[in-house]
């Protein structure tokens, strides 16, 4: 074998090794490639060594810091992947299967949901913890008027009432206490109270 062949193996080897440690002591690859020109290295060796060191994946597995920050970032995102849905859901409503569930809810100003169909009309109920109630008329029967559907169905108001004093009125009747109402349903209400005049 070539001499001169052997003694650039040779070198390629310390290369390749000193890549190795020190990109395992935490160093970056432009640290490590600065430090072996310094030495007085051959740039096109250097280079090829750094290529190969990172093609070959020993790179992402050999540094103990490049780990580290991605466990830590990975638990970073975890934390606030669990902060986000705990605080979300701290604003979902809870769904009431029951009035009576509803309106403890409400009374204390607790996010909730009702939904309930009399008469052939599906209402839905919202509470916030601001002492709101959002009434709704999600659907009404086929056999009412269009006029009337066009003008309650799918429509909503919202209602502020305070803590302790939620009246079960404002579940059982739309009309009562729509002085502390407002919205589209409200509008709608008043337009058939009118014309029923």
């Amino acid at each position: 074998m070539d001499k001169k062949v052997e003694r650039s193996d040779e070198i390629r080897k310390k290369v390749d090794d000193y890549v190795h440690a020190e990109y395992q002591k935490g160093f970056a690859l432009d640290q490590i490639q600065n430090a072996l020109l310094k030495a007085g290295y051959k740039e096109n060796i250097v280079k090829e060594m750094l290529k190969k060191y990172v093609t070959s994946g020993k790179a992402m597995q050999s540094n103990p810091l490049l780990h580290k920050s991605q466990i830590i970032i990975g638990l970073i995102l975890l934390g606030f992947i669990i902060f986000v849905a705990v605080y979300l859901k701290s604003f979902s409503p809870f769904d009431c299967a029951s009035e009576q569930c509803f309106l403890e809810k409400a009374d204390n100003c607790n996010a909730a949901r009702y939904q309930i169909t009399i008469d052939q009309i599906q209402y839905e109920f919202t509470t916030d913890n601001d002492c709101n109630v959002v009434k709704k008329i999600v659907k009404i029967s086929n056999e009412e008027p269009i006029e009337i559907k066009n003008l309650i169905e799918s429509k909503s108001m919202t209602c502020s009432y305070t803590k302790g004093n939620f009246n079960q009125e404002l579940l059982t009747t739309l009309l009562s206490g729509l002085d502390k109402c407002s919205g589209q349903l409200k509008e709608g209400l008043y337009e058939i109270i009118l014309a029923e005049k």
